[in-house]
C-alpha cells in the first residue's frame, strides 16, 4: 500500500497506517506499507505480517505481490 503525498501535511499519515494495518489483519493478510510522502509505516509491535519500507522500484515490487493499493 502506498498513497503518496495524500497525507502528508495533515497529521493523517498515523491513522491511514491504523487503518491499513487494521484492514490487511482482517483478513489475514500481509502488507507492505511503503512510507512515501506521507510518512506512511507500521507501529512497531513485534509482529511480523507488515512491513515499513522507503523508496522501492515499483517495476521490482509490484510484480512479486497479490494485490496493490496505490494513490495514482
Amino acid at each position: 500500500m502506498g498513497f503518496g503525498r495524500m497525507a502528508a501535511g495533515t497529521g493523517d499519515a498515523e491513522r491511514l497506517a491504523d487503518v491499513a494495518v487494521t484492514a490487511l489483519r482482517a483478513v489475514g493478510a500481509r502488507g507492505i506499507l511503503q512510507a512515501g510522502w506521507s510518512g506512511l509505516a507500521a507501529a512497531a509491535d513485534g509482529r511480523d505480517d507488515i512491513l515499513s519500507i522507503g523508496e522501492a522500484p515499483h517495476d521490482w515490487l509490484l510484480p512479486r505481490v497479490a494485490a496493490v493499493v496505490h494513490h495514482g
